[in-house]
């Protein structure tokens, strides 16, 4: 399926209007009592695997790719009614360079869980689940004490240098306002 750069620029625009939203609320945010904390340098074993599951994953993907070469784009000039649908196939092929999708996903993996600890406010967990052929998505999940039934679900994503313990406050670096726990007092899974 092809997607038009609106569509991501209309998903992106969602996700900085979110992120804009809850920032104010996030602000706002206390030191929970008794809240859960572990050292950065805890969960670095963890991220140092992941960087090298992307690492093997890439370099996998370009000895894969060593064999194609340039001169497989060969369009059909004999009309424009064949040279247009001839470059059907090359705005495909052309998306999946992109990543679209992205080069052997797993669809259906079953997440794993690992039990953190917990404070006044949640239940933590460590969450891995397999989205394409050797890499795990990783991830701090945070269940608000006295939840029933179904809960909210907000997904925060971290930048260059971020880990989900800084957005979770696990250790006691502010630079994401305590996101983790200020969404999950407002009675959302994290």
């Amino acid at each position: 399926m092809h997607r038009s750069p609106s569509h991501f620029i209309g998903r992106f625009r969602l996700l900085v209007l979110s992120c804009m939203l809850l920032h104010p609320a996030c602000l706002m945010g206390n030191e929970v009592p008794e809240q859960y904390r572990e050292k950065f340098s805890e969960s670095f074993p963890i991220r140092k695997r992941q960087h090298l599951e992307l690492k093997d994953y890439v370099d996998k993907l370009i000895a894969e790719q060593k064999e194609r070469s340039l001169g497989s784009f060969k369009p059909d000039f004999s009309s424009i009614e064949r040279y247009e649908e001839s470059l059907l196939l090359y705005r495909d092929k052309h998306a999946r360079r992109l990543g679209y999708p992205p080069p052997k996903p797993v669809q259906g993996a079953e997440p794993r869980f690992v039990y953190v600890g917990k404070d006044s406010v949640c239940t933590i967990y460590r969450m891995w689940v397999e989205v394409a052929e050797g890499i795990d998505a990783y991830g701090i999940y945070m269940v608000p004490h006295g939840i029933e039934g179904k809960a909210p679900l907000l997904i925060c994503e971290h930048g260059g240098g971020g880990n989900p313990e800084a957005i979770c406050d696990l250790d006691t670096r502010v630079n994401y306002y305590s996101m983790g726990h200020e969404a999950v007092k407002r009675g959302y899974t994290n």
